[in-house]
């Protein structure tokens, strides 16, 4: 198997393996696209070796799952087709890691936010601790940004149309009993009895459930001009300091879920890609990064 910089795995001949997460150099995990073309080699070796043990995604830092995309690689991106080829990267990656032959297991603990959702929901499985640091979430539109990585078309399907669109378009964050309600994640774990509730949870997901395929053309076509049409009301009338920032991503979010709905998966992440180099280029979501990456450098 390759050496990798930021991946891990460990397997000890137990009923699964891990997979550790570390982003080398950063106190917190971020994306970028080392890691994503890491983990499309790691893809590679596990789909070769033919593994059939479930795979549990862990992070290897102190606090924190991931906490998202890499801002301050973000920030040095000067061209469109730059932002392209860096979210395709992504796209792509998050595809092939789906597809794998065997269960995977984010096995989330603390912040789990952004592009470190979109890469829990590209896992057949969910699992979140009962941290109180423990969130999920899509803050993208905080930034004036939308989700690159396919959230727009993964969170519906697994949280509704009404639920998807609010946690897309307005980022605010959920704990982890709410995404238990949601069907966001798909069990809560103790954070006091990880060791034991990994192997517990390991086995029952093995004997209990078969693979799921999470990445779907949604059939929900029906409801779309009802609960998009509140989104919509919802967005033009929100008056809040961020509504400037936030309004042409909502917008703009809106855009690639419907494509997705009424098109395809491939249609729905091209969507994504798009629009991402205008809103990146605005003057206020520059403003916006700057201030957001400064205090919280990783």
């Amino acid at each position: 198997m390759n050496t990798f910089q930021h991946l891990r795995v460990e397997d000890h001949g137990t009923e699964y393996a891990i997979l550790w997460i570390d982003m080398v150099g950063r106190r917190l995990n971020v994306l970028d696209e080392t890691f994503f073309d890491e983990l499309t080699s790691l893809a590679a070796d596990l789909a070769a070796q033919r593994i059939h043990k479930p795979l549990l995604v862990r992070s290897a830092k102190d606090k924190g799952y991931i906490v998202g995309a890499d801002l301050r690689r973000i920030m040095q991106i000067e061209s469109a087709a730059d932002i392209q080829a860096f979210l395709k990267r992504g796209q792509d990656a998050l595809n092939l890691w789906e597809k794998l032959p065997f269960p995977t297991i984010a096995w989330i603990d603390g912040a789990c936010l952004g592009g470190g959702l979109e890469f829990a929901m590209a896992c057949t499985y969910r699992l979140a601790s009962t941290s109180a640091e423990t969130a999920l979430g899509m803050p993208e539109t905080k930034l004036g940004l939308t989700p690159g990585w396919g959230g727009t078309q993964r969170l519906i399907p697994l949280v509704g149309l009404r639920r998807g669109l609010q946690m897309l378009c307005f980022g605010e964050s959920i704990p982890a009993t709410v995404a238990l309600e949601y069907g966001l994640i798909d069990g809560l774990w103790d954070h006091h009895k990880a060791d034991v509730e990994l192997t517990a949870w390991a086995k029952r997901l093995v004997e209990t459930a078969e693979r799921r395929h999470l990445c779907q053309r949604l059939d929900d076509r029906s409801g779309w001009a009802k609960e998009s049409g509140l989104i919509e009301v919802q967005i033009r009338e929100e008056g809040d300091a961020n509504s400037a920032l936030a309004t042409p991503a909502r917008l703009a979010i809106l855009k690639a879920v419907e494509r997705g709905i009424f098109g395809s998966l491939e249609e729905g992440l091209n969507q994504e890609r798009s629009n991402f180099y205008s809103l990146l280029s605005r003057p206020e979501v520059e403003v916006a990064l700057q201030r957001f990456a400064k205090p919280k450098s990783v």
